[in-house]
C-alpha cells in the first residue's frame, strides 16, 4: 500500500452547517447576551459574517479531480 493510499483513507469530509442553520445559531446568541452576557452580540455578528462563505461554498463548489 502506497502513502497516497493511506492519505486518501484519512481523509474526511467536512459537511458545513446550512445558512438557515448559521442565522438560528445567530439569533440564539443574540438572544442570549441579556441573559449571559453582552459579548454574545460579537460572537452573534461573527457567525452572521460567516453567512456570505457559506452561500459562495454552495453556489461555487470546489472541482475535484
Amino acid at each position: 500500500m502506497s502513502k497516497k493510499d493511506k492519505k486518501k483513507k484519512t481523509e474526511a469530509e467536512v459537511k458545513l452547517p446550512g445558512p438557515m442553520r448559521m442565522v438560528w445559531g445567530a439569533l440564539a446568541a443574540y438572544y442570549l447576551r441579556d441573559i449571559i452576557h453582552p459579548a454574545f452580540t460579537f460572537i452573534a455578528m461573527m457567525i452572521l459574517m460567516m453567512l456570505p462563505v457559506l452561500i459562495a461554498n454552495k453556489l461555487f463548489p470546489d472541482k475535484k479531480p
